[in-house]
Formats: structure tokens, sequence, C-alpha cells
């Protein structure tokens, strides 16, 4: 990765043109909701709100406010079913709920784009996504992945909530966000890639790629790290 690190650092140094995009919200996923909901319930002591579906997707989901438009997202396989290959087949697979990823918000995405095509990355895939409420309300939001990079999820995905409202304005309150850092033997090369997309998130090192996020709660503070299974 020689050349990528050369080109990374030289655009280290400009600037990204754009608002520093902070934490939207984090995903665990689950092998059912009921699982997800009782597992995150018994940490934290909050019992997270159904969402609603994503059928593209064959998923379902759950969510707890991190309070200051910040939430957690429980992604798990459509109750009703998931369509054989979709992404809720794959997340019906999983033996225990995990922290996966994150996503920063931004007001955007395309921006972001030709910052990240400056030093040899891309937005791909970029795409619109939709939920119906359990309350019959549709939400939609745009999404760009980051790629072209050897950090996997510890990359945030972006998200744009266009015209919806903010998910945390109807869903499970009581936990607050406390911290999150992207940890990588690779500090450098991952610190440039968030100071050029404008990713506010802290890089510190680590033996391997991964992320840990502190939540306060009920019960007390909560780490969730992308290397543990959860209950």
């Amino acid at each position: 990765m020689g050349t990528f690190r050369s080109v990374i650092l030289l655009a280290s140094n400009m600037s990204a043109g754009f608002a520093m995009a902070s934490l939207d919200h984090m995903t665990l996923i689950a092998p059912s909701i009921e699982r997800g909901i009782e597992v995150f319930e018994s940490l934290t002591g909050v019992h997270a709100t159904e969402g609603g579906k994503h059928s593209v997707n064959g998923t379902a989901n759950a969510l707890a406010s991190l309070g200051d438009q910040r939430y957690l997202e429980i992604m798990c396989p459509d109750p009703d079913g998931p369509p054989a290959g979709s992404l809720g087949a794959q997340i019906a697979t999983v033996g225990a709920p995990r922290f996966v990823n994150y996503l920063v918000r931004s007001y955007n995405v395309d921006a972001v784009g030709v910052a990240a095509e400056r030093f040899g990355l891309r937005i791909d895939p970029d795409f619109v996504m939709s939920r119906e409420t359990l309350e019959g309300q549709t939400l939609q939001w745009r999404i760009g992945v980051v790629a072209g990079h050897d950090f996997g999820p510890i990359v945030p995905h972006f998200i744009d909530w266009m015209d919806s409202p903010h998910p945390t304005a109807d869903c499970a309150q009581g936990c607050s966000f406390v911290s999150i850092r992207a940890l990588t033997p690779d500090v450098e090369e991952l610190g440039a890639i968030h100071s050029a997309l404008g990713i506010d998130v802290d890089v510190v090192a680590g033996d391997s790629h991964g992320l840990e996020v502190v939540i306060d709660s009920p019960k007390g503070l909560v780490v969730l790290r992308t290397d543990e299974a959860l209950g």
C-alpha cells in the first residue's frame, strides 16, 4: 500500500470543503429482533423501539436513542422471512448479537465523493433506501459507502436523511452516547482518511482493525466492541 499511503498523506493536508461528519448511528446485528431487543435491554435497561422493515434488504430494525440525534440500530432479519441471498438472510446466520459498524451524518454526499476521489477512494455504492414505520410513515435516506481501502467497516458509511425526520424523534430514550474510537495498526493512514473526509471520530492504535463505543445507560456504562459477541 505504499503508493496509496503517499496519496493519502498528501490528501490529509487538503481541506475537505464540508462540515465535519459526526456520529449518526451505530448498528448491532442480531439473529432475530426479539433476541436483539432482549440482549440490548439486559445490557442497558432500555427496551428498544421496533422501527419497521427494509423490504429491499429483507431486514427489520429496532432503535434506541443515544441523545443529540444519535441512536443505536438493532438490525435483524425480517420476522416474516427474509428472501434467500438477502442481507436479512445473511444476518439470520449470526450466532449472537454483535456491534458491526457505524454511520456518520452528511448533508452533501456528493462533496464527500469528490474528496474521496482526490486520493484514490470512491463512494460505491451510492443509493437511496426507505423504511415504512409501524405507524405507516415512509422514511427515505441516502447512503454513501466509502470504497477502495483495506479498513473494512471501521471506515463509516455516510448517511443523508434528505427530507425525512430523524429516527431519534420516535424511539426509546434513556441511553446517551459517550465516545467512539476506531482502533487500527495503521493509525496514520486511517487518520488521514478521517481528516480528508471530515470524519469526526478518534483513531487510536490497536493490534487489529476494530471499533469501540461507550454509551451511558440506566445500568451504567456499556462498552460495545466489534470483536465481541453480545449475550
